[in-house]
């Protein structure tokens, strides 16, 4: 019987393809199966097959077509019109010719709505059949409008109502239902009794999502459910809320402290007391819970307690909490909001840092809930991951001897992040030695980055640039580019700053890496004060000859895109003059401080470094020559550079004695 199912099958593959080549309808009852084959898998011949056609699942349209078919094709554009014209409806567009599974599908339709003159195309929605391009284009809209209507309902409850008492009144708040039944809300009702559950119509107010009721008797209490409407009727009542008007009606400020605590697929909320119980004594708490901040509903009522369990969650999705108190007069505000993720790590415990020569010693024990699947520990460093891994112990190596890091870590699973831990700090020394301490103050940093921005590279090439402005006898120019130029400097040594700062934060600078830094300032240091006592037509740290044409070009253009080129090429070619100090600051911010904390540092050294372009160029600005301020530039270079060099030596003999 299997095989002579499954020959039929390909007979009716060739006969649709034959016939349809012709542009012919396709009679599908002239290859109907055996009486027994029809019964295979099917129970009653006259009932409806229906799938997914419920106001719960949606609609669906099931467009069974064959490749070749003009037929069609003719239906198609109605098809497409009404797929765009109503999103909410699924159209499944199923081919017949070579699917196999769509030409089972398509006879089971057929057989199950007892259609005599199976054809393609053909439509099957709800329990109506359309036959033929001329059924489809004619009367699908028609019942998909039907349909929609009938599916649409009546919105659900509003939500997280809420009461707040006065004198003589009551101000009630809340959300909008989660569902509005498919058309829209075009009124809440307000609803009060005098008991609980005996609440009768009292306002309607709109698409409002407030209601002030006045005129009430302080003293007694008053219960209230609030009702959504749309055009197909009122949805089911909200929560209930009860509250008592009074003179001096207080309701509880909002509980503290709340923190939610994972434990296996459960959460775990605690909070304190609220500060003030508005005068009567907290009765109840209400948790809200909610998969998105600023959308949780009413999850709890609680008597007066201080801690819930939300049981039974789903592993790996967020949720977030809330929790108010009630007295006597009502419900106070919400708490701040919690979250947690079932599934996810709790912090690892009990971490311990063991200092060495140059090395820390990581210790810690495993996180009281793991969660499923195997679980990765972070190690963190001054804020940055530093090492990750499945062991319970970490040596962290080559580190700078009298450093002081601090570490912290924290677990992970297959459902993400938990916690970091609470954080430790160490600090590597010497055995028996003097270990350096390296900890820097701004006084260094506002010295150090004061003596690199009188360097002579970048103050030449400013002033060069302002002669040529001022020779063009435009003011605003010189004002215009002149800015220009210093914001480029700045923006070219702040990045650069950045960039190598995070470079050693995230590579684990070693204590090598810092005393190189030492040694190259005093190494330009001693170069500067050679070229002070044993004079020479070019000192041996400046720009290089072959760049100063370059340099000249963009000079005598005087725009601002040749302003923003030349701050950037002087950037780059001072760093001869001085860059054995920045490099020294920034082995020092990356030692002793986080990304985060360094970043202002060095936006404060760089500010500094362009302070001197600022003033040469508000006093040219002023009136001074500029022909005198370069005057005054060649006189007074030579001191200049000695005493660059001056404090380059002081500064790494500091780093390497540990003075810092």
């Amino acid at each position: 019987m299997l095989r002579s199912r499954k020959l039929g099958l390909i007979a009716l593959a060739l006969m649709l393809t034959m016939a349809l080549a012709s542009n012919i309808v396709v009679p599908m009852q002239a290859l109907s199966p055996t009486a027994s084959e029809n019964e295979i898998g099917l129970n009653t011949a006259s009932k409806p097959l229906i799938l997914g056609d419920s106001a719960e699942d949606g609609i669906t349209v099931y467009f069974f077509w064959a490749i070749g078919c003009s037929h069609c094709a003719k239906a198609e554009p109605t098809i497409d019109r009404l797929e765009e014209k109503y999103p909410q409806v699924t159209f499944l567009r199923l081919e017949v010719t070579r699917n196999t599974t769509n030409q089972q599908l398509y006879w089971d339709f057929n057989h199950r709505f007892n259609v005599q003159n199976p054809v393609v195309p053909s439509v099957f929605i709800g329990d109506e059949a359309l036959i033929g391009e001329d059924a489809i284009i004619n009367n699908l809209e028609s019942i998909l409008i039907s349909m929609i209507e009938a599916s649409l309902g009546p919105p659900s409850a509003p939500r997280n109502l809420r009461a707040t008492p006065g004198d003589t009144f009551i101000n009630l708040v809340w959300q909008a239902p989660s569902s509005d039944g498919g058309t829209a809300i075009t009124n809440y009702e307000v609803w009060r009794g005098s008991s609980t559950g005996k609440e009768t119509f009292l306002a309607d107010v709109g698409t409002k999502l407030w209601y002030n009721n006045t005129g009430l008797n302080n003293g007694q209490t008053y219960y209230y459910v609030v009702k959504a409407e749309n055009a197909k009727g009122l949805s089911p009542s909200s929560n209930e809320v009860s509250v008592r008007p009074s003179p001096t009606a207080l309701v509880p400020s909002e509980p503290k402290d709340l923190v939610a605590t994972v434990e296996g697929s459960n959460v775990v909320l605690t909070w304190h007391s609220p500060t003030n119980d508005g005068g009567a004594a907290v009765t109840n708490y209400t948790v809200y819970r909610g998969m998105t901040s600023g959308e949780e509903i009413p999850a709890a009522l609680l008597e007066n307690v201080h801690t819930y369990t939300d049981y039974g969650l789903t592993n790996g999705q967020t949720y977030y909490y809330r929790v108010s108190a009630s007295n006597s007069m009502g419900e106070g505000p919400a708490s701040n909001v919690a979250s947690a993720v079932p599934g996810i790590p709790s912090a690892p415990v009990g971490l311990t840092a063991t200092a060495g020569d140059s090395q820390v010693k990581l210790e810690w024990t495993a996180p009281l809930y793991s969660g499923p699947g195997t679980i990765v520990y972070h190690l963190f460093r001054n804020g940055t991951e530093v090492w990750n891994g499945i062991v319970n112990e970490y040596t962290d190596p080559r580190l700078a001897n009298g450093v002081t890091y601090n570490y912290s870590m924290a677990a992970s699973n297959s459902f993400g992040w938990g916690p970091n831990s609470s954080s430790v700090q160490a600090t590597p020394t010497v055995p028996g030695g003097n270990t350096p301490s390296m900890e820097l103050t701004i006084g260094a940093v506002v010295i150090a980055a004061l003596v690199d921005s009188i360097n002579p590279c970048a103050i030449s090439v400013m002033i060069f640039l302002l002669i040529f402005l001022t020779s063009l006898g435009n003011k605003r120019r010189v004002l215009i580019v002149g800015i220009v130029y210093i914001a480029t400097v700045y923006a070219v040594y702040f990045l650069a700053g950045i960039g190598l700062l995070t470079f050693l934060q995230s590579t684990a600078m070693t204590r090598y890496v810092y005393y190189g830094a030492a040694i190259i300032s005093i190494m330009f240091g001693l170069i500067n004060i050679k070229d002070f006592f044993f004079k020479r037509d070019e000192p041996t740290l400046a720009i290089s000859e072959s760049k100063k044409p370059m340099i000249k070009k963009y000079i005598e253009k005087a725009s601002i895109p040749a302003a923003v080129a030349l701050g950037a090429m002087v950037s780059l070619f001072e760093l001869p003059c001085t860059g054995g100090i920045y490099l020294a600051i920034l082995s020092l911010l990356g030692n002793t401080m986080t990304f985060s904390e360094g970043a202002p540092w060095l936006a404060l050294y760089n500010f500094i470094f362009v302070l001197p372009l600022i003033i040469v160029l508000g006093v040219i600005f002023m009136g001074v020559s500029a022909e005198k301020a370069n005057e005054w530039r060649l006189q007074k270079r030579s001191y200049l550079r000695l005493l660059i060099g001056l404090v380059m030596l002081v500064l790494g003999a500091m780093m390497l004695l540990g003075v810092f």
